[in-house]
């Protein structure tokens, strides 16, 4: 499945983007004209495994697994140095009794695959406190953002340097959850950006928040916070046929990622 829609970002990041589909993986591309107008920066963001980080299907139409990934990934890094790499989170099922050896050999792999930030969703902050700081301070190559959890996990947003633009990474969690989590408690969204807002305009050209949440909830955030560039909406859908594709809320370009392993690439 592949695809091209035309967005558009404030002047301060981009005159024109496109998201495109590499079989059900996601990939932006702010074009950047700041520095130079053939300039990129491209955001690949994958997640919402729920557990499932093997293959699926049968025979040649076996889909999705971190190898797969990390073979896109590579073949991204080939055509340009300039990517940022996101897991949008959820990668685990904490349902599942083998979580936590999910959650580990999935970090190992984020490691290898040099993700650059990990967006915590409520599967990976449904496990005990302890555990999930013990497992993060043995993959300390991975940033692991989480903005409006208390008591505070990992640090509320990660500044990365992508092409020449300071790409500001926030992971927010709706309090819709919030009956579900027993070790932490989750702040509004809105009062957990208001906090930082400051901090981060003055550190960033671009803010990228992933929002685990409903449509409904992520169109309230947009307009209520219109300083986000990019709106990632990580999806709690059980089965997803197709990604939704794209829109434009205000003008922060919104983009829905698939769930159960649909978004691992190819």
């Amino acid at each position: 499945m592949t695809g091209v829609h035309a967005l558009h970002l404030p002047p301060k990041v981009a005159q024109t983007v496109h998201l495109l589909t590499y079989a059900s993986l996601l990939i932006l591309t702010l074009f950047t004209f700041a520095a130079a107008p053939t300039e990129a920066l491209t955001i690949l963001y994958s997640g919402e495994e729920h557990g499932q980080i093997g293959l699926h299907g049968c025979g040649a139409e076996q889909i999705g697994g971190l190898a797969h990934r990390q073979t896109l990934i590579d073949t991204l890094h080939f055509k340009s140095e300039e990517v940022l790499n996101l897991h949008t989170g959820n990668l685990i099922d904490p349902t599942d009794a083998n979580a936590e050896w999910i959650y580990q050999i999935g970090l190992s792999a984020f490691e290898a695959m040099k993700i650059d930030a990990v967006c915590l969703g409520p599967n990976e902050l449904s496990l005990p406190f302890e555990t999930l700081a013990a497992l993060h301070s043995n993959h300390s190559a991975v940033g692991f953002v989480c903005t409006n959890a208390t008591p505070r996990i990992d640090t509320p947003y990660l500044i990365r340097k992508v092409a020449s633009v300071n790409v500001a990474i926030v992971s927010l969690v709706s309090e819709s959850h919030a009956l579900e989590l027993s070790t932490v408690d989750l702040t509004s969204p809105q009062t957990a950006l208001a906090v930082l807002e400051a901090e981060i305009a003055s550190r960033s050209d671009a803010v990228v928040v992933v929002f685990h949440g409903t449509h409904a909830e992520a169109d309230v955030l947009a307009e209520t916070v219109p300083w986000i560039d990019v709106l990632i909406v990580a999806n709690e859908q059980p089965t997803i046929v197709k990604c939704e594709g794209s829109r434009c809320a205000e003008k922060i370009a919104m983009v829905t990622n698939a769930a159960q392993g649909a978004a691992l690439g190819s």
